[in-house]
Parts: structure tokens; sequence; C-alpha cells
């Protein structure tokens, strides 16, 4: 058995995985400082542990400072700039610890359990606090010198990709519109109500995705793309104006998307680094 441990800009996912199965699981606040991160690391991996633990396997958001030495590099949602996170973690559990991207662990996971098992280039897109992008080729994650895919500190137009399709976008399409929504979960409740405003500003967060998506199929002509992350709860909203865009905005006929079903594939997918 190992150990996957997710660290998002809200929460800290962990669980204890077996054959690609989640058989026990924790979650927790990530915190604010590097003291408060690495301590609730530390406690939902001791949470899970045993000496049945073969190995432990981390999903971080990039950049990253080292990549093969587990080191992440100035970020904008977590305070974890050169803290040694394969290091840390490694002495204090005595088994061997893989440290990687989240997104990338997202798209391995989705390539060995998920929808992509039956592809060999699968590019895995996350949606939520930020905004995260993995590539998986021959069930190997691409990482280029340590920091490929790298998409949401890319600018466009004088805005990075994750200002465009992190949860503060929709925000910003929100108070743009003036919706009394204080959360990307209210907009999503409110246009299930049937509020045609919410519902508006979903189609509209799904043609910025839709451009985003169609500039990463010129760039990477993947054979699919899959979408995961808490804000795919409002795929039925934004999934029809982000195909349209994607279409419109490509010179080629561009791969299937989908929406990410598997339970999991974050913590998943760190649990597989080892492997």
């Amino acid at each position: 058995m190992r150990i996957g441990v997710d660290i998002g800009g809200t929460y800290i996912k962990a669980g204890l995985v077996d054959k690609g199965e989640v058989i026990e699981d924790i979650i927790v606040k990530t915190g604010k400082t590097k003291k408060e991160i690495l301590s609730n690391i530390f406690f939902v991996v001791k949470s899970l542990f045993s000496s049945k633990v073969k190995s432990i396997g981390v999903g971080c958001p990039g950049p990253f400072k080292n990549l093969q030495k587990g080191i992440p590099g100035k970020q904008k949602n977590l305070p974890l700039n050169n803290v040694e996170l394969k290091k840390e973690i490694k002495k204090r559990f005595k088994v061997p610890v893989f440290v990687n991207n989240d997104a990338n662990c997202f798209a391995l996971a989705e390539t060995i359990y998920g929808k992509g098992k039956d592809y060999n280039i699968v590019l895995g897109i996350t949606l939520g606090t930020g905004l995260g992008t993995g590539l998986v080729i021959n069930k190997n994650i691409y990482s280029g010198r340590g920091n490929a895919l790298e998409f949401s500190t890319a600018k466009f137009q004088g805005e990075t990709y994750e200002n465009l399709l992190g949860a503060e976008a929709i925000m910003k399409i929100v108070k743009r519109k003036n919706i009394p929504a204080k959360t990307p979960e209210e907009l999503f409740n409110r246009a299930k109500k049937g509020c045609k405003r919410s519902a508006k500003a979903w189609e509209e967060y799904g043609k910025i995705l839709g451009e985003a998506l169609a500039f990463l199929t010129q760039t990477l002509d993947p054979e699919i793309i899959i979408v995961g992350g808490k804000i795919t709860g409002a795929w039925k909203y934004f999934s029809k104006n982000m195909n349209s865009n994607i279409k419109k905005n490509t010179t080629f006929k561009p791969p299937k998307v989908v929406r990410s079903t598997l339970n999991g594939p974050g913590v998943i997918g760190a649990s597989l680094l080892s492997l």
C-alpha cells in the first residue's frame, strides 16, 4: 500500500491507496504559513501510516525550484518556496518519498485508472482555487526540465491564465454582473435553482476556458483532455461554450474533452509516483 497526498490551495487531501483505490482518506485545511502547512502534511500522513506503507507520494502545485529534490518555488497560493518537502517527509517516516506537480498527479491517475487509460497522450486540467495542467505521454509524466506545463503563470493580454480560470476569475465575473454569490459553489447553486444570470456567468467562464484549451490543443495536440477539480461541479453550465470555443479556435479537429469521474485522482496519482 502507498500513501498519496494532494496539497491544494484550500485543502490537503491524503489517502491510503491500494491497487488504484483509496481505501482510507483524510482531509484538512491547508493552512496559511509554512509551519502550518508542513504540520498538516505530517498530520495526514501520520493518520494513515503503518508498517504496510511502502512509499509516500506528494502532489504539490508548481512551479518547482528543484523537482527531483521535491523543492517548490515561489507560488501564488502556497508559501512553500524553498521547503524541502521530500527530505522533511522522508526524515519523519523513513520510507521512499516522491514529489511532483499536483496536476501531473491528476493526469497520471486519469491515464492509469480513469478516462485516459485508452490513450497515449493525456492532458489533465484541474480547476479549483488555482489552475493546474499536466501532461502524460505513454504512461509517463512529461516534466521537461522540471516545470513543463506551468500554464497557469503564462500571461494572456496581461493576465495570467490562473487569474482567468481559477476561482478568483469566476468571482470577477460574479462581481461584474452584480450577482449576490460569495463563492463559485454559491454561483453554481444559484444556477441550479434557475437563476439565469448565474447560468450566464458560467457560460462566460466556459468561453474563456474553451479559448485556453484551444491554445493548449494547438500547442500539444493531445488525444484527450480530462478536466477535474471542484469547479467542474458546474460542468453542465459551462461545457457547451467551452467545447464550441475549442472548435472555433483550433485549425484541426480537437480532441475529446471530458470531465473526470475518478474518485480522488490527485491522491491516487500521487501514490503512483513511486511506480
